[in-house]
């Protein structure tokens, strides 16, 4: 979005925002970061929020506004607030190699509410769900083969070739790609790169499974309720930031985890934990995964020196 349709859309929000502040029948959310993961994630602390304050009206802060358009718990969504009152609920997280909780739990710990039943959601109407796969195939896999560089730098990607290999390795169901339309495009994937994140989501919804990195199209599979395949190497342990019923696979080297929430990272020059997971084995776990045959969906694999 350009900075001068961001700023008439900040000004068309103030009506209904001055509503909601003189309204003490509102509370607030408000997304701690730019992140599309984050904010999904906020979806899942909705609920929470209801049940421990029945009676009151949920008002969303995130530059991802679409994520929450027919929310029936979303009375109002904006791209930004004024912390002016004590009714905002600002949530986050700290992750060190030490972590132990959940990204959900302490986002919920931090705004007081119970972390018992946090899952994301997104609500799609069922002609969002057909314009967005009319022109695809019946049975498909969505994939995203790039993570969000900048913050983690390299530590999240295992690389365009090696996704390249897999999807030659799973001939038998076509891939589509979403993500950025700045991204390579995988050989022989459809191409729906670029896509305003509902539809993303659409297409992920009706997809078989999605195929990427730990990141926000993790969270956009599991708030539309779709299996996923997540590769992690060693960044950040699965226990912390993935969901049960995914497929996590990850490689955990001495140095691992190596992910921390304050401060960027620096380019990994050994990226062992990456280069230790082979397509072969990846598109093996995929082909169980989908065919129920896998008893553990946490899946650490050996270091290869």
């Amino acid at each position: 979005m350009s900075k001068w349709k961001e700023t008439l859309e900040r000004i068309s929000e103030l009506p209904g925002l001055l509503y909601c502040y003189l309204n003490p029948k509102y509370l607030f959310l408000n997304s701690f970061s730019k992140g599309i993961g984050d904010s999904i994630m906020l979806s899942a602390l909705i609920p929470g929020l209801k049940k421990k304050y029945p009676g009151k009206k949920i008002v969303v802060q995130t530059p991802h506004k679409s994520l929450f358009y027919g929310n029936p718990d979303v009375a109002y969504v904006a791209r930004k607030h004024l912390m002016t009152t004590k009714r905002h609920f600002k949530t986050g997280y700290h992750v060190t190699p030490h972590t132990d909780s959940t990204l959900l739990a302490q986002m919920a710990e931090r705004i007081g509410i119970e972390p018992v039943d946090l899952t994301p959601r997104i609500y799609l109407t069922e002609q969002e769900l057909t314009d967005a796969t009319i022109e695809l195939p019946e049975t498909y896999l969505t994939i995203c083969p790039e993570g969000k560089m900048g913050f983690t730098q390299n530590r999240k990607e295992w690389g365009f070739e090696k996704f390249v290999e897999l999807t030659k390795l799973l001939p038998d169901m076509p891939f589509v790609q979403i993500g950025d339309k700045r991204s390579p495009l995988l050989p022989d994937a459809i191409d729906r790169r670029g896509t305003a994140l509902r539809t993303s989501a659409a297409i992920v919804q009706r997809s078989a499974c999605f195929v990427g990195l730990e990141g926000g199209l993790m969270h956009l599979a599991r708030a539309t309720e779709t299996r996923a395949a997540i590769i992690y190497g060693g960044l950040i342990r699965p226990a912390v930031s993935s969901y049960a019923d995914q497929l996590t696979i990850s490689c955990t080297p001495h140095c691992s985890p190596c992910f921390i929430s304050k401060g960027t990272l620096e380019t990994c020059d050994n990226h062992v934990c990456m280069e230790s997971i082979d397509a072969g084995t990846v598109a093996d776990l995929i082909r169980r995964y989908l065919n129920n045959e896998l008893d553990d969906l946490r899946v650490t694999l050996p270091v290869v020196e």
